[in-house]
């Protein structure tokens, strides 16, 4: 996973590591409450709240693509076009699934805000949403599983 090397080193106490189920969004919005100092969010996150002058953009950590994976419930076969669930609007799930169907040269899908991906599980399993836009590593025991099916990838 991407954040291992910056976990390793909060391993000796030099600075405090938190985890953000919600994503980028709420690390932005901690980041604008005061309540993180620094935070490492996703490219397309931090673009969209630094053009809203939320955050600042101090530097890179990774120069690869992401791999979104497009979820879907197990033996479910939902068209792409379906509702997805998102984080939040404004979410890298959010805006992944907006440029995902730009590409196709698909309508804006339908959205549901879920707020994590404990969330997203919920809304998959009750059928409130049909996909889930997530980092495919991220997900991948979700997957390994046999609760959800990765129906498509997205790169950024």
């Amino acid at each position: 996973h991407f954040n291992y090397p910056v976990r390793q080193a909060a391993a000796d106490g030099s600075f405090e590591w938190t985890e953000h189920p919600g994503g980028s969004g709420a690390m932005a919005q901690k980041l604008r409450e005061g309540e993180l100092d620094v935070a490492l969010l996703l490219t397309e996150a931090a673009t969209l709240f630094a053009h809203k002058g939320d955050v600042t953009i101090v530097g890179s950590f990774v120069d690869t693509p992401l791999t979104w994976g497009v979820h879907a419930l197990a033996g479910s076969k939902p068209s792409l076009d379906s509702t997805y669930a998102v984080s939040r609007m404004g979410s890298g799930s959010h805006l992944m699934a907006l440029v995902a169907a730009r590409q196709r040269k698909a309508p804006d899908p339908e959205f549901v805000v879920v707020g994590d991906l404990q969330g997203a599980r919920k809304a998959l399993e009750n059928k409130d949403a049909d996909l889930f836009m997530w980092e495919k590593f991220t997900t991948k025991p979700l997957v390994d599983s046999g609760e959800w099916s990765r129906v498509a990838e997205v790169p950024t």
